[in-house]
């Protein structure tokens, strides 16, 4: 992934990348049913913290709209 270090000695490990590209789909025939539920979302930018998505937003690090997912804000849901 593509982007400008907000700061010098910025951790990069804490951006962690685009979702698609952290999984991997075990069945290919459901991969067409990710795309269709997922759709755009796969393209947003996993981050540790919304501290680190503030620094990249307000640093201008990204040549390109973005959106971010930090890892501290998702709860997990159990489907039956």
């Amino acid at each position: 992934m593509d982007y400008r270090d907000p700061e010098p000695n910025f951790d990069r490990s804490k951006v962690k990348g685009k979702l698609f590209s952290l999984f991997t789909v075990r069945d290919e025939m459901f991969t067409k049913a990710l795309e269709i539920g997922a759709g755009s979302k796969l393209n947003q930018i996993v981050i540790e913290n919304e501290k680190v998505g503030q620094i990249l937003f307000n640093k201008n690090c990204f040549n390109y709209a973005v959106t971010f997912i930090p890892l501290n804000k998702i709860q997990a849901k159990e489907i039956p």
